[in-house]
């Protein structure tokens, strides 16, 4: 709702098919129509709210048959004929009329020309109350609403009418784009299809001065401590965690320490396939997994499924490492 500086408060709202297809007419100018001019008469109701608030539904426009050209629209007698053929039983009355500028985006004003048509539509003694004109550039919609009001004097009887101009109007769209249908089925649709990666929880722990160059399993079992002089080498470098190698019907799979325990902890499917034990090889500094498989088509599905995970995995490892900061000259991790 816009209120005008002499406090009147306008509410200039269109049907959401009238809104869509106008601003579509008006993206599409140079394609419809050549890039020229071109008027509708806006059909609708005024009503006025409890709060005094004039409110006005445009619910259908009517291209009427005219001559347009890059700086003028003119209807003559024959636009007024098409525009009668156009309107159906039940249609509003013709509460307005809106043309475009063509020359451009963002605001636009009315030219000498409009004012000239506006000032002789709204002539007193035409019987024309109120009218709403709307103007719109390539991508923006005002309007401009002229009212007739008049002065009864006691003495003599007389009436004198006079013109009050409010401009500037915003037009909205009746409801929001996102409409609760679009929200309906785009949450279902999220909802079903779209998921948040969910890391294992870290929960950071200061180091003591003593350095433990022992790596414990995780879970509550022990911590994994790791000095920052071999931090580079052993946590943040980019060096890969794991190989994977395929030779006809096997397939080897190379994992580094600390990964191997961050997958144990983690409890993922790719845990079961690598057969995990409470053994030493879990403290080696690398360890090999090798598998046999009856035929080649499912070695290679072996491949990439263990690639397809360690990869997640991997990733998953150093976003979290990247969450802690070094302290006191160590770094300390608990799960």
């Amino acid at each position: 709702m816009e209120k005008d500086e002499e406090g009147a408060t306008f509410d200039i709202v269109m049907k959401d098919a009238v809104y869509d297809k106008l601003f579509c007419l008006m993206r599409n100018i140079k394609t419809l129509n050549n890039g020229n001019e071109i008027g509708t008469w806006l059909l609708g109701k005024w009503s006025t709210l409890k709060d005094g608030t004039l409110r006005l539904v445009v619910d259908k426009f009517i291209i009427p048959e005219q001559e347009v050209s890059s700086a003028g629209v003119d209807i003559e007698a024959k636009g007024m004929i098409s525009t009668i053929r156009q309107r159906t039983k039940g249609d509003s009355p013709i509460i307005g009329h809106w043309h475009i500028h063509p020359f451009g985006v963002g605001k636009t004003d009315w030219s000498s020309e409009d004012e000239e048509k506006i000032a002789d539509w709204m002539l007193p003694g035409k019987d024309r109350k109120i009218f709403v004109f709307m103007l719109s550039s390539l991508d923006e919609l005002k309007a401009r609403v002229e009212i007739v009001t008049e002065t009864r004097y006691p003495i003599g009887k007389a009436i004198t009418e006079s013109l009050e101009e409010y401009d500037n109007l915003p037009v909205r769209r009746e409801n929001s784009k996102e409409n609760k249908a679009y929200l309906k089925e785009l949450t279902k649709t999220i909802k079903s299809n779209v998921h948040s990666k969910v890391y294992p929880k870290l929960q950071p722990m200061y180091s003591s001065p003593n350095y433990n160059k022992d790596y414990g399993s995780f879970g509550g079992k022990s911590n994994l401590k790791v000095h920052d002089s071999e931090l580079e080498d052993t946590v943040v470098s980019n060096v890969p965690l794991y190989t994977i190698t395929r030779s006809n019907t096997f397939v080897r799979a190379k994992i580094k320490s600390q990964l191997l325990e961050f997958i144990d902890y983690t409890d993922t499917p790719v845990t079961k396939t690598l057969g995990f034990s409470d053994n030493v090889k879990e403290k080696g500094t690398l360890t090999m997994y090798g598998f046999m498989c009856k035929t080649a088509i499912e070695a290679v599905a072996l491949e990439e499924g263990l690639s397809e995970s360690l990869q997640k995995l991997e990733e998953a490892y150093r976003a979290q490492l990247d969450d802690y900061k070094v302290s006191n000259g160590a770094i300390n991790y608990m799960y």
